[in-house]
């Protein structure tokens, strides 16, 4: 008796749609003008949180490397994003 395996065939460059969908939603979200009393990166932080939702949701990437995205994505969206504060002065030159 021989056993029967079903392996799917998967391309090299398989690409999940929800990784599409979550950077296309991060885009959207960034690109928006700022409502009300919302910071510029207070936005980005929604964008992010929407990005990791989608991610998790769809499975598109595994816990790990989401988390990596997480990281990446705060560092360069809100850690580089203009907060509007003057730093023209004295201590700042």
């Amino acid at each position: 008796m021989s056993a029967v395996v079903c392996e799917s065939k998967k391309e090299a460059f398989d690409i999940p749609v929800g990784l599409f969908v979550a950077f296309g939603l991060l885009a959207a979200i960034c690109l928006m003008p700022c409502p009300e009393g919302l910071t510029r990166p207070g936005l980005h932080m929604l964008a992010i949180l929407c990005f990791a939702v989608v991610l998790w949701i769809t499975e598109a990437v595994c816990l790990e490397l989401s988390a990596l995205f997480i990281m990446v994505l705060t560092l360069f969206l809100v850690g580089m994003a203009p907060t509007g504060l003057d730093v023209s002065g004295p201590d700042f030159g």
